[in-house]
């Protein structure tokens, strides 16, 4: 039975009986009961009683528990293939004013049909007969046992399955439903009733290895048994629980090393060789500015999607699998249980194995995106207090003159006050005339953070034309002013990250804006003429 008395699946019957019918007496129990504690109807053809609850036992409880020997006071037990019949408590047959001597004859109405009372049973002596778990037969009463603590086993069972928490093996006593106010039917008649099955009970027949079949069965069901068992040389009988749940834990994982090298290994190359087929569409990723982690990102998000996929399809056709060899039979005996931790489990280890073997191909083709040694732009080195290079972007001769407009705006928001990593005393653009046409220079005083090292320096960005489809490059000249040499070459890279950003957000400029920023732009160079 379930530790809280909750229903048990039918599988549990059938897998007991296939497992017991040839060596012992098998007989399960089921129960009809409100856990509101409703009453249900039941009536004579002269009066109405009330029960509290129905218990649906088989002909074969009485090889079991003696039921019929010990309790009967008139009547029968039930026999092989019998339905409608009933057996009542005394108290409940005067209730509804039936003899004991109409036995056999009366009939009771009970869920819309009509029950032959068949036997009588003495409530007091049923009280007496207890099961091997020390409780009566009857129904548990789930309003005096308290719905809190029945919660608080149910949650602690569900934890335990799902390995949340170490198992602990603590049977509560349940307050059952008292005798007097219970009517037996048969088993099956009560489970076409909407009857829960509750509990399942074993006799072994003479010379069989009690303890060797429990253990054996247990170790296969996850439920609890409570088996009396009579050892060698003693006149009693001694009562055992088995609970499989304390036996669980996670074994056999060695043996999967071989196969999951094998597939990771699998996994390894088939991805190794999609990286080197695929290496002129990483080239493009590269060429439309794609950074080497996103390129890596797109081979691990490809074998995220093999892993998902590749899971839930082994997932379906175990099922399926499963499914045939059921229906032919060859599975006898065995629950299989599709939502358990352990299937979880596996789904997981698959899918980390299918991500752990495409880390390798994935740093390849980061590489590959960048096949140069150096994969992030640096500064080149100083000559003395001075800094030359170009700039790692080239601009069309639309854009050029808005841009440094958006440049001289940018450098003015950090005038005012000494936030961010850096401030300025303000931006001048100026023209300038080369041989390839007209250029454009900003010209700008900065202090770079941190500022109590006192770094200042001058900065030039000159865009001069290439003469190649009026396209300009960005030369980049700056002059120490203050501040230590060697904080002065480490805070200028951060410096010059943030001015290559703002190339890139000028991208994002609306038309309409950038428009603008070049009238703006021809307004300040006129005015720099006039004052000339």
């Amino acid at each position: 039975r379930n530790r809280s008395w909750n229903p048990l699946e039918e599988s549990a019957y059938e897998y007991t009986l296939s497992s017991f019918e040839d060596i012992a007496t098998v007989a399960p129990r089921n129960w009809y009961i409100s856990r509101q504690k409703a009453y249900i109807e039941v009536a004579s053809e002269r009066k109405v009683a009330n029960a509290l609850g129905v218990l649906g036992m088989t002909p074969q409880e009485d090889e079991i528990t003696g039921i019929a020997k010990k309790c009967l006071v008139a009547g029968r037990w039930f026999k092989e293939g019998e339905a409608m019949a009933a057996v009542l408590p005394v108290d409940m047959m005067d209730l509804l004013d039936i003899d004991l001597s109409e036995v056999g004859r009366a009939k009771v109405r009970l869920f819309g049909r009509w029950f032959t009372v068949i036997g009588a049973l003495d409530s007091k002596k049923m009280k007496i007969l207890k099961d091997l778990d020390d409780e009566l037969l009857t129904p548990a009463d789930f309003q005096l046992t308290g719905g809190q603590a029945v919660q608080e086993m149910v949650e602690e069972e569900r934890r335990a399955k799902e390995g949340m928490e170490t198992p602990k093996l603590v049977i509560k006593p349940f307050v059952h439903l008292e005798p007097a106010n219970v009517i037996i039917i048969p088993y099956e008649t009560l489970r076409g009733a909407g009857g829960a099955l509750e509990s399942i009970a074993v006799r072994f027949r003479e010379g069989v290895d009690v303890r060797k079949e429990i253990e054996d069965f247990v170790s296969r069901l996850a439920v609890t048994l409570f088996a009396g068992i009579r050892e060698k040389g003693e006149d009693f009988v001694r009562v055992y629980v088995y609970s499989s749940m304390g036996a669980t834990s996670l074994s056999g994982l060695s043996n999967l090393f071989v196969p999951i090298l094998i597939a990771a290994l699998i996994v390894l190359n088939t991805m190794m060789g999609s990286v080197y087929e695929r290496t002129r569409e990483i080239g493009i990723y590269s060429s439309v500015g794609l950074a080497p982690v996103h390129v890596a990102f797109l081979f691990l998000a490809e074998s995220a999607v093999y892993a998902v996929l590749g899971t839930v399809a082994g997932y379906l056709v175990g099922q399926i699998t499963a499914k045939v060899l059921f229906s032919l039979n060859l599975l006898k005996g065995f629950t299989l249980n599709y939502s358990s931790l352990s299937a979880v489990m596996s789904a997981a280890l698959v899918m980390a194995v299918v991500l752990l073997s495409t880390v390798y191909p994935a740093r390849k083709a980061s590489q590959m995106a960048v096949p140069d040694v150096t994969r992030r732009w640096k500064l080149p080195e100083p000559e003395g207090d001075h800094w030359f290079f170009e700039f790692p972007f080239t601009v069309g001769g639309e854009d050029v003159f808005g841009l440094y407009v958006f440049l001289v705006h940018f450098f003015d928001a950090y005038s005012e006050e000494s936030i961010g990593i850096f401030y300025t005393d303000g931006a001048k653009l100026k023209a300038f005339t080369t041989e390839k046409g007209e250029g454009y220079l900003i010209d700008v005083n900065v202090w770079l953070a941190p500022f109590d090292l006192g770094v200042s320096q001058r900065v030039q960005f000159r865009a001069v034309p290439t003469g190649d489809h009026n396209i300009y490059r960005i030369e980049v000249g700056i002059d120490r002013l203050s501040g230590e040499h060697a904080s002065w070459k480490r805070v200028n890279q951060r410096f010059m990250n943030v001015i290559r950003k703002q190339f890139l957000i000028w991208r994002t400029v609306t038309p309409e804006a950038k428009e603008e920023y070049r009238k703006e732009g021809r307004r300040m160079l006129e005015g720099q003429r006039q004052v000339a």
